[in-house]
């Protein structure tokens, strides 16, 4: 599949991220961390518990373009505790004007 991502310049894409992670104290500000150091301002972020254990997030943010989202996954996916990080397709939040 071929993902356009419009002109070079400073246009913003939005997109959304599930992560699951164990779960321990301190991975809410781990996860955030790793999202400042990807230049990533979040704009809806939910946290919550699995009952079988674990976590799941799932983060509304805007990216400027494919490598940025790349970095921004890299970023997660090292921090100690993520299993898993997908992009979401379509929206968990709805829109997010």
């Amino acid at each position: 599949m071929s993902v356009g991502w419009g002109q070079p310049g400073h246009m913003m894409f939005d997109t959304e991220l599930a992560i699951t992670t164990e779960d321990r104290p301190g991975m809410v500000a781990a996860i955030s961390d790793a999202m400042q150091r990807a230049n990533i301002n979040i704009q809806r972020f939910n946290a919550s518990t699995l009952d079988e254990g674990g976590g799941l997030f799932h983060i509304a943010c805007r990216v400027r373009n494919r490598e940025h989202l790349v970095d921004l996954i890299g970023q997660v996916r090292r921090v100690k505790g993520v299993f898993t990080v997908a992009r979401v397709r379509g929206s968990v939040f709805g829109k997010l004007r």
